[in-house]
């Protein structure tokens, strides 16, 4: 594999016609790979990197909301942004999406340029929310790092405050103990 600064999608679809489609209207643009089933789609999450999962709906053995479910419990990918992509338009349907961990729901047929736009705004989001994250530990560790010094340094000001207050050698040495 050759890295490339192209978004990295990976299309979960038991329908073959549905991801040829897909691949086609998206691998100018993008690096595009496919699983044919929830199973495998969760076993290439497992072994590479993407930037975001294109999820069907309706799928034999685990559909797509389990699917989704299962990436959100996961160690690896659990803050991967994903897309549901379904023929299934009825507002508790995209509700259950929602309710799943799903990050956006397109309704079949695709249209690609929403599609585009889409995969565009929900990665750029991801990448800024990992940047925030990052930003935040960075805070943290920061404001931790400050606080024990400032604590060594309290122990240190109250040494030089008694010390300065001791009038002979042996009030001085009962400071030190």
């Amino acid at each position: 594999y050759i890295m490339s600064d192209k978004i990295r999608i990976l299309t979960v679809d038991d329908d073959a016609i549905n991801v040829q489609l897909i691949v086609r209207a998206l691998s100018g643009s993008y690096d595009v790979a496919s699983a044919d089933g929830g199973k495998s789609g969760l076993n290439m999450l497992e072994k590479e990197d993407f930037d975001i999962v294109l999820l069907d709906v309706n799928m034999p053995e685990m559909d797509g909301y389990q699917v989704c479910q299962h990436i959100r419990k996961g160690e690896k990918n659990p803050t991967i942004p994903i897309v549901f992509l379904s023929a299934q338009t009825g507002l508790e349907d995209k509700l259950k999406g929602y309710e799943a961990g799903g990050n956006d729901y397109i309704e079949k047929p695709v249209m690609f340029d929403e599609l585009k736009r889409k995969i565009e705004l929900v990665v750029k989001q991801a990448k800024e929310r990992d940047s925030l994250d990052q930003q935040v530990k960075f805070a943290t560790q920061t404001a931790m790092t400050a606080m024990s010094n400032s604590s060594e340094l309290g122990i240190i000001v109250n040494f030089m405050e008694s010390s300065f207050q001791s009038d002979d050698s042996c009030t001085l040495l009962r400071t030190l103990v």
